[in-house]
């Protein structure tokens, strides 16, 4: 079958949502119950409104139960039996990635608002409860000020783990977090031994990154000795940090979503 389909598209999301929306339901309130009990907790203990913490709580429970949710993709894939069954539905690797997709990244992102709304609602109407003073606050969720590196960071660590469920059969949120450990350290790594190879070209003995931009140019506070100080353009810097950035916006989570492809297609044959 090589022909695309979205109707198979959205029959797939449907066998999806109907198989897992106990666990996903059940997954959703306990979470929620939760952020809700201990905020209570928080607010009851310390006397100071959560009010204050709702973007920061927003921001921590999105990241987190994105990755929880997207390791639970693919989970016709655990057991030989399930597999079979699923690599043998009528559809394309193709149809049942986007399937995946449709499921992890935009359902999930539909109901977590939904959710959030409601606790943002409720944390409100508590601290008015216990203080009639305080200033509500409710969280704009779509603000890109706010979140959006957010959203960025989450569907980037959404799709290395719909990939991490595709490779490994047994416990993929536990292995494929493994994996992100591990990568970030030789990332992180390499990024250190960079910086003191450019600070050591260029007899840097302290530098303060990003300080000021000029007609695209990132100028860098720097010493180049114990006394003297100015400003240097670097363009290594500028360079990396630019193609850096655009990897992980644009590009890191595309190039997982084909190795996805590929990988699911292996298993079809």
């Amino acid at each position: 079958m090589n022909d695309f389909s979205i109707n198979r598209v959205a029959l797939l999301v449907q066998k999806n949502i109907y198989e897992n929306y106990k666990n996903y339901l059940k997954g959703l309130l306990i979470y929620f119950g939760l952020m809700v009990v201990g905020s209570l907790i928080y607010r009851i203990l310390s006397n100071l409104s959560v009010i204050g913490f709702i973007d920061k709580i927003f921001i921590i429970s999105f990241l987190t139960l994105g990755v929880i949710f997207a390791g639970m993709s693919f989970s016709n894939l655990r057991t030989k039996e399930k597999g079979i069954s699923y690599l043998s539905l009528p559809s394309t690797a193709l149809e049942k990635l986007l399937a995946e997709l449709i499921v992890t990244i935009f359902i999930f992102f539909i109901v977590y608002i939904l959710m959030f709304y409601v606790y943002n609602y409720a944390m409100i109407a508590f601290s008015l409860i216990k203080d009639p003073s305080i200033k509500p606050v409710l969280i704009d969720p779509f603000s890109r000020h706010n979140f959006s590196p957010g959203y960025i960071i989450l569907i980037n660590l959404q799709s290395t783990m719909l990939v991490g469920a595709l490779y490994f059969n047994k416990r993929p949120l536990i292995y494929t977090f493994l994996f992100l450990v591990i990568f970030s350290l030789i990332l992180f790594a390499n990024a250190y031994l960079i910086n003191n190879y450019i600070n050591y070209y260029f007899d840097i003995k302290y530098s303060s990154f990003g300080n000021r931009i000029e007609n695209g140019k990132n100028f860098y506070d720097v010493y180049l000795d114990k006394n003297f100080y100015k400003d240097l353009d670097i363009p290594c810097y500028t360079i990396l940090k630019n193609v850096f950035e655009y990897f992980i916006k644009y590009v890191y989570a595309p190039v997982l979503w084909v190795v996805a492809y590929f990988k699911l297609k292996e298993k079809q044959v």
